[in-house]
């Protein structure tokens, strides 16, 4: 514990992530005690919004899937339309988060007065503003992707690759490892190639 203590003394944005995160898990853990049934009711919604997407969105891909030489490509379409959309609009609330978070914080003015450097402060409200404009866009679209791997019957790699993706590909063994296309009609073989 000592010696984590001492990294967190050496290195200010470790700090600054570490007192945040322990203080939204306190704030959760506030709320809990306070209204059992609040929580519950939220969690019902979130675990039942995943369950009832999931389906949908299955069912929905399903269904176009089947359109006899149309299909894949529809599905394939229709997903880059709706990633094209959901960018513009990712990175027009990255901007109006990122503007209020720097500029019209009362926090960044506490932080700048304190012996911390003000790129330490940029990066720990450039990690702050990514979480609160994308968190929602992980929690939508999740099911969407998991419901495309399973129609696509892609396996577990395409669940991991997104976790994965910040990792460098030397250090990921499972993303590192893509498989190679068979010289019949565009088929996936599955075998690996090095």
């Amino acid at each position: 514990m000592a010696r984590f203590a001492e990294e967190l003394r050496r290195h200010p944005l470790l700090l600054l992530v570490w007192t945040n995160t322990v203080h939204s898990w306190r704030r959760l853990l506030s709320i809990r005690r306070q209204s059992r049934l609040l929580t519950s009711i939220i969690t019902f919604f979130v675990i039942g919004y995943l369950v009832l997407a999931f389906e949908l969105f299955f069912h929905g891909l399903k269904f176009i899937a089947k359109f006899p030489g149309l299909g894949a490509v529809l599905t394939e379409r229709l997903l880059f339309t709706l990633f094209a959309f959901l960018f513009a609009l990712l990175l027009l609330s990255n901007l109006v988060i990122a503007y209020t978070n720097l500029f019209r914080n009362r926090e960044t003015a506490f932080l700048l007065t304190l012996p911390v450097s003000a790129q330490t402060i940029f990066n720990w409200k450039f990690i702050e503003t990514t979480i609160l404009a994308s968190w929602a866009f992980l929690f939508l679209i999740a099911p969407l992707l998991v419901a495309f791997g399973l129609v696509r019957d892609v396996r577990g790699i395409f669940i991991r690759s997104p976790a994965c993706s910040s990792a460098s590909s030397s250090s990921c063994r499972a993303c590192s490892a893509r498989p190679s296309p068979s010289p019949s009609a565009g088929t996936w073989t599955g075998k690996v190639s090095r």
